[in-house]
């Protein structure tokens, strides 16, 4: 089963809410959805990033997980920068971005990178694609 994570920078707190409350609020919202692998909060580039693991069985599974984590930290605080990533491959070496389920692009995607098959080495490639609603698409295939 593919793991997932979602992540989302974290800004103003909405008035009366406590800190140390975001972050498992973020994770108790996934976890009545999906199993729940891990939970962590972090700095990025001077901005407070959360990041929740978990796994789903499909793209769309991981969405509806994603969307009720985004809402719940949206409910919080102000959001920004969402991302849903899904890890794939022997221990989770390879990423890439799961794409909105909206396929309406706002720019056209460069070429992917590609596998010629399940053992040749991939080379490390990064496509971006903004989308009308939602998050931007980056897809990593290097480890």
């Amino acid at each position: 089963m593919p793991s997932y994570r979602v992540s989302l920078a974290v800004g103003t707190l909405r008035p009366g809410v406590d800190p140390a409350t975001v972050l498992p609020a973020a994770a108790d919202a996934a976890r009545a959805l999906a199993t729940v692998e891990a939970a962590d909060v972090g700095v990025v580039r001077g901005q407070a990033r959360i990041t929740v693991r978990f796994t789903a069985d499909t793209d769309d599974a991981a969405h509806v997980v994603a969307d009720a984590v985004r809402a719940r930290a949206a409910q919080l605080a102000v959001t920004s920068d969402g991302r849903l990533t899904r890890r794939w491959g022997a221990a989770g070496t390879r990423r890439d971005e799961v794409g909105q389920r909206s396929r309406r692009p706002t720019t056209m995607p460069t070429a992917a990178p590609t596998r010629s098959s399940p053992s040749a080495p991939t080379t490390s490639a990064v496509t971006s694609v903004g989308y009308a609603a939602g998050m931007n698409v980056v897809s990593d295939s290097g480890a």
